[in-house]
């Protein structure tokens, strides 16, 4: 739900203690080029919605530019009916 991804993933990392943890799980864009079409279609109405939150964000790209030591995550979709899908990420990112 921030503004300005990069910053606040860039702020995490500056301020955890050397061998600390971000553990992290963020609904993310999806890797299917049609659905994330439908994600960046939908976003603005998803983020007024809900105050913020954004469908279309490649979270583990920043998380991993922001310069942790190791990044580790694992992708995985939770079901919210028939033909929809949400995927999702869920990590640990150290120090």
């Amino acid at each position: 739900m921030v503004k300005d991804l990069d910053l606040v993933v860039s702020e995490i990392r500056r301020t955890l203690k050397p061998g600390g943890a971000f553990l992290f799980y963020e609904h993310v864009a999806s890797e299917n080029h049609r659905a994330r079409r439908f994600q960046k279609l939908l976003n603005p109405l998803w983020r007024f919605a809900t105050t913020g939150c954004n469908l279309d964000r490649d979270t583990a790209s920043a998380i991993r530019r922001a310069g942790f030591s190791t990044v580790e995550y694992r992708r995985f979709s939770l079901s919210v009916g028939v033909f929809v899908t949400i995927p999702n990420i869920v990590g640990i990112a150290r120090a």
